[in-house]
């Protein structure tokens, strides 16, 4: 009799904050104020996940009993959470140029299983089972934000809030099994293979850009843009492949082989943009015109 058990699995979670702000401050003032300002957040993450497991088990008996049993599961789960923030909070920004806030993340998951086993059972009475099996779980949940909040902005150019998100999975997950099963004169072979893969994706970001609490926001005439963008695709493949032969020399051979993959692919982001209980220019000094944009585009593969 022989046994041989495979495995390898990956876990990996990135959470990361990067943030660019200026809170419970004064930057610049009438008598003295501040040139061009820009915060910006910029996050970046990668996951490349590679896992590959294999089996082989023999069983031989000359003139018995011979039986072999093989299993192998390869997988990986990755994750990525992060917060990508720049905003002004609770400050006054007295300047002589334009502001700019600006919010960017961009997150790709690469995760490739694969699982695979071989079992040979020979003998008088010949049996082999093989279980091969492989599956990837991916999850990218980031919160990207830009904000003016509670705040006073008074400046002389455009008033620039952006956000943006693009996110990626690429997934591959591969289960296969093979199983052999010989029975010598007189005796009988059985073999049992199954394979199955999972791949299980999700994208769910929030991304938004706001003006909210500031009672006075001055240009000088410049525009407000304030806009938030998402992107989001998913490309996921599962396959599970078995193969089973059973043979007796003058008595019974039975076979059974069996095959199944799932992939499971969820897209569920929220993009906002507005302005909330603020005031934008005045009737001596009015704003420029003024843009919301929230957009958002999803595919999955």
């Amino acid at each position: 009799v022989g046994v041989a058990i495979g495995g390898s699995v990956a876990v990996n979670v990135v959470s990361n904050r990067t943030t660019a702000f200026i809170s419970d401050s004064d930057i610049g003032t009438a008598e003295d104020p501040v040139g061009l300002i820009a915060l910006t957040a910029d996050g970046n993450s990668r996951i490349w996940a590679l896992t590959i497991a294999g089996s082989l088990s023999v069983g031989y008996g000359k003139s018995q009993f011979g039986g072999a049993v093989a299993g192998s599961v390869a997988g990986s789960v990755n994750a990525v959470y992060n917060t990508v923030e720049a905003g002004i909070a609770d400050s006054s920004v007295v300047g002589t140029a334009g502001l700019s806030i600006s919010a960017e993340d961009e997150t790709a998951i690469i995760a490739n299983a694969f699982g695979g086993s071989l079992s040979v059972g020979a003998g008088k009475t010949g049996l082999a089972m093989a279980v091969g099996g492989s599956f990837a779980v991916n999850s990218i949940g980031n919160t990207v934000s830009s904000y003016v909040d509670g705040s006073e902005i008074d400046i002389d150019g455009e008033l620039a809030i952006v956000s943006s998100s693009e996110s990626a999975i690429w997934s591959l997950a591969l289960g296969a099994a093979v199983g052999v099963g010989v029975g010598s004169a007189g005796g009988s072979g059985a073999s049992l293979s199954i394979g199955a893969s999972v791949a299980w994706n999700t994208i769910g970001n929030t991304t938004e850009s706001y003006i909210k609490d500031s009672n006075s926001i001055l240009t000088g005439g410049g525009n407000v843009s304030v806009r938030a963008a998402d992107n989001a695709s998913i490309k996921a493949l599962a396959m599970a492949a078995s193969v089973s032969l059973g043979v007796g020399k003058g008595s019974a051979g039975v076979a059974l082989s069996g095959g199944g993959s799932v992939a499971q692919n969820v897209i569920a982001s929220t993009g906002n943009a507005f302005i909330d209980n603020s005031s934008l220019g005045s009737e001596t000094s009015p704003v420029g015109s003024v843009d919301l944009d929230a957009s958002g585009t999803s595919e999955i593969l």
